[in-house]
């Protein structure tokens, strides 16, 4: 279990979400190079938005699992409008972009 060999450090300015430079910091920091860095991000303004694409992701995959028959989701397949559409994909890559200015902060 991942949860046995992780700690959470906190005190970065929320703007801080280069993983590579805070990893590369807390390498110096702790004199290792085995670590690696997972960025907690604060979704609380989009946490509605996050959860719908979220549903959308689970249920594409779910139906490409046979969890589901892709007929109870009307016969839609990827281009139908099962999963994310580019739109969508673009619109969580803008969430992350730096240089945009309503981008997520860390948590």
């Amino acid at each position: 279990c991942l949860a046995e060999f992780t700690i959470n450090v906190e005190g970065f300015p929320p703007d801080a979400t280069d993983e590579v430079k805070i990893r590369n910091f807390l390498r110096e920091a702790f004199c290792t190079e085995a670590l690696e860095v997972s960025v907690c991000y604060d979704y609380r303004m989009r946490r509605h938005r996050v959860h719908e694409l979220l549903e959308k992701c689970l249920v594409h995959e779910d139906v490409r699992a046979g969890t589901y028959e892709s007929s109870l989701t009307g016969g839609k397949d990827r281009r139908g409008g099962l999963g994310l559409s580019e739109q969508e994909r673009e619109e969580v890559r803008s969430w992350l972009d730096p240089g945009n200015p309503e981008k997520l902060r860390n948590a």
